[in-house]
């Protein structure tokens, strides 16, 4: 065979040859059986056509003026792939195939191989961050041989499970270019103008910022690179323990995953968004109480992550107690440097919202202002606990009510008209408000309404009364 000209491309797990026989004179012209037995010689068939995709990529490879054929015999493909796209018929262009018995010669044709089965790999790196597992893949990169273009790196992303990788965020961004460490420039998943996962253009900043490693498909034309990131969802959180207890106004989530193996760890990222979905963030602290009680809360052998990321809290809630950090041991652990490191277990925390209030009543005995709250009582969902029942009374100006004398029990007790078990202000062995324990009689006289906090523990109750000066 003369050949004038040839070019060979790289397509989607394919490898595609496209060659022009001199067009001056149809004397080395072939027909196109000829060109079929060509193909074969070199390894594959002249080319089918499966898709849209697979016809503009095949109308753009064949670039010289030139009648080129393609691998349709009358009614079937010469590989034997099915008839599954037919369009191609009616946007053709330049290309033609074998339409009837007769066989005609034409000047150029277009072969088509599939690329060896197994990618050669180098160098791979895998990593969770964020809800995601991340790829990073990089062929020998002494020779191009085994490089890969856009869409082959695609199909080897789609093989493991997801796609080249998308990027949404500055964080992401830099993640992924801290994860290309090796000297190869890298393809993320951006085709022209769009992502190849499906997910929304909403952070643009990143083409700014690609050097010196990242690189995407710019234009129709498909080079091969060495390198590429593949990114793909992790699976549903597996919890095997959790527990969710409230505390000064917040609700605090526990939650320790199958410790026997690391598979279904969390990084620091994906405890974080765990705890996002459920409506909070990674657990901030901001005294020793809370520290105490957090430490409490763990109570499974497993080091369990906390919100601080380096310097600051994941809740955006200010540094203002940093004893913490001397006293994690032995279960906490927070993310002390940029690497991101899989952990067992996580601590999740949100706000409370608003009390709800059944019912209140408000009345001023010697020289104090009492306030009586009863909270729905027909579910405890908005009951509170004695750290928020003593929230809400110093919002209002005051503490849980002390009690220092017969008298101002008897008031207490006829305060509480409704039957609902309420919360006065002690605290296993101390009043709220830091006054003395100078009435100790109190204790046994609380029946049937009256409670406090005896223990550790910190039962909802659905009634509380504040006390202000």
């Amino acid at each position: 065979l003369v050949i004038a000209y040839q070019r060979t491309a790289d397509y989607n797990g394919y490898k595609y040859r496209y060659v022009v026989t001199p067009t001056h004179t149809s004397v080395r012209w072939v027909d196109f059986y000829r060109a079929e037995q060509e193909c074969v010689k070199w390894g594959g068939h002249l080319t089918s056509i499966h898709s849209q995709q697979e016809l503009n990529f095949v109308k753009g490879l064949a670039s010289r003026n030139a009648l080129t054929y393609i691998g349709y015999d009358i009614n079937k493909w010469t590989d034997a792939t099915p008839n599954d796209f037919t369009a191609w018929k009616t946007q053709r262009g330049r290309l033609t195939y074998k339409g009837t018995s007769s066989n005609l010669k034409q000047p150029a044709f277009i072969c088509k191989k599939k690329l060896p089965a197994g990618l050669v790999i180098a160098y791979q790196r895998i990593v969770d961050n964020n809800g995601y597992k991340y790829r990073y893949v990089v062929t020998p990169t002494h020779t191009s041989v085994n490089w890969v273009d856009f869409y082959r790196a695609e199909q080897e992303c789609v093989k493991w499970g997801g796609h080249l990788t998308s990027i949404h965020s500055q964080q992401e961004l830099n993640f992924i270019k801290g994860l290309a460490t090796r000297g190869a420039l890298t393809y993320v998943g951006h085709d022209i103008n769009k992502w190849t996962d499906g997910t929304r253009n909403d952070f643009t900043a990143w083409k700014t910022q690609l050097a010196p490693r990242l690189t995407f498909k710019r234009t129709s034309s498909n080079l091969k690179q060495p390198a590429f990131i593949c990114k793909r969802k992790l699976p549903r959180l597996v919890i095997a323990y959790q527990r969710i207890v409230d505390y000064n106004g917040y609700k605090y989530r526990y939650v320790v995953t199958p410790t026997h193996t690391s598979v279904n760890w969390v990084d620091f990222y994906r405890a974080e968004q765990e705890c996002v979905k459920w409506g909070g963030h990674l657990t901030s602290i901001h005294s020793q109480q809370e520290l105490n009680f957090i430490k409490g809360l763990a109570t499974r052998g497993a080091l369990t992550y906390v919100g601080h990321d380096i310097n600051k809290w994941t809740d955006g809630t200010r540094n203002d107690f940093t004893a913490w950090k001397t006293q994690l041991a032995p279960r906490l652990t927070y993310k002390r440097t940029s690497s991101n490191l899989k952990q067992p277990a996580f601590i999740c925390k949100r706000k409370l919202p608003s009390l709800v209030i059944g019912y209140q009543r408000i009345v001023d005995y010697n020289g104090y202002k009492y306030r009586y709250v009863v909270t729905p009582t027909h579910t405890s969902v908005h009951w509170v606990d004695f750290y928020r029942a003593e929230q809400e009374c110093v919002k209002w100006g005051g503490h849980l009510t002390s009690i220092h004398s017969q008298q101002e029990l008897n008031f207490i007790k006829g305060l509480v008209t409704r039957s609902a078990l309420t919360y006065i202000g002690h605290d296993i062995n101390k009043w709220t408000d830091g006054t003395p324990n100078d009435f100790i009689a109190w204790k046994t006289q609380l029946a049937p309404r009256l409670t406090y906090k005896r223990t550790s523990s910190n039962v909802k109750q659905p009634a509380f009364i504040c006390k202000r000066k």
